[in-house]
């Protein structure tokens, strides 16, 4: 019985080079796992990846049940000492994204 062997595994679809561990009990299974390739399944056409949310937006904007998109306020984060009580209740909670801004929010989302 041979023990388990690391296989370096070409993905097709990306070009780009991945690792994955196979464990091998026969050296005929080794030659067949080490020329894999995604193939799709018979009858199903081959589908596009699917688009990711970008992951900086997704953090910063929250979409509202009626679908607005809501952002925090800027000017919180730090320096707080010589900012007035007044401007700090002013910029607390969250406020509308700017209709220009929405479009490419958006599509930033994926929605």
């Amino acid at each position: 019985m041979l023990p388990p062997v690391r296989v370096r595994a070409w993905h097709a679809r990306d070009n780009h080079s991945w690792h994955r561990l196979v464990r091998v009990l026969d050296p005929r299974v080794f030659v067949a796992a080490s020329r894999a390739r995604a193939v799709p399944d018979e009858g199903n056409e081959e589908e596009m990846p699917k688009q990711k949310t970008h992951s900086g937006t997704k953090k910063r904007i929250k979409v509202t049940g009626s679908g607005r998109l809501r952002r925090q306020m800027a000017g919180r984060r730090h320096l707080m000492e010589k900012k007035s009580s007044k401007l700090s209740r002013r910029l607390e909670g969250t406020t509308d994204v700017s209709r220009r801004d929405t479009r490419a929010i958006r599509r930033l989302l994926r929605r």
